[in-house]
């Protein structure tokens, strides 16, 4: 189950599309993503056919996990790690954007952490760190794209923190590391920045397959696209 903006066509702000997380096939598009709009499409379908149903993959959106205990009673609650990728690194930008304003757009700090934004996203896997570019914000020092984040994160703690987190759940998604992936959301919410904190606890309360929930990630993502595509 994915949402997004439907546009006309919807019946409210959000429409949802439905899609077999094994194979990536559409099974439906539904006008509204509300719950009494849901509940009566799901409700067509006989009890004992809901009941067959094993796991249903969603984002973290908090109405649908009741809603669908009671529409499918067997099923596992799975949260898509597409969005809760998703959700942490807009947590990571808001940090950025945070101590932006904190130091003023027009300091250093202020105009670097604005003009590498997107190197602070990348995977740190896949940044660059062989090769050197002069770099305008650190008075034309020649740098790496690795040392150039290693430069920012040093420049407030909490982003340092935030960005820490986050490169650990893209580790646990790209290798599929269901157990280090317990592991980071079941750090006590004392250790964790604030901006991570909303992520970290819809992430804690659902049960997680990690490999279904990564390949439904991947055709949500496809499908949304194709959905949108198509209005």
């Amino acid at each position: 189950m994915d949402d997004f903006k439907g546009g006309p066509w919807s019946a409210s702000e959000m429409s949802m599309v439905l899609v077999n997380p094994e194979n990536g096939r559409l099974l439906d598009v539904l006008r509204s993503r509300k719950n009494d709009y849901l509940t009566h499409y799901f409700n067509q379908y006989p009890l004992a056919v809901r009941q067959r149903v094993q796991a249903v993959v969603v984002d973290l959106y908090d109405p649908y996990r009741p809603l669908i205990k009671q529409l499918f009673p067997h099923a596992v609650v799975i949260a898509d790690c597409f969005h809760i990728v998703g959700e942490c690194n807009r947590a990571l930008q808001n940090v950025r954007r945070q101590v932006i304003k904190t130091h003023g757009a027009k300091s250093h700090v202020g105009r670097a952490l604005k003009r590498y934004w997107k190197l602070l996203s990348q995977d740190q896997t896949k940044v660059d760190y062989q090769h050197f570019r002069r770099r305008r914000n650190f008075r034309y020092a020649a740098l790496t794209d690795s040392e150039v984040i290693n430069r920012l994160l040093e420049m407030d703690p909490t982003l340092a923190a935030t960005y820490d987190y986050y490169q650990e759940l893209l580790f646990c998604v790209h290798h599929r590391d269901a157990e280090r992936f317990k592991q980071l959301i079941a750090v006590p919410l004392q250790r964790l920045p604030e901006a991570i904190k909303r992520v970290s606890v819809p992430s804690a309360n659902m049960p997680l397959r990690l490999s279904l929930a990564l390949s439904a990630s991947f055709q949500t993502a496809r499908l949304k696209a194709l959905t949108i595509k198509s209005k």
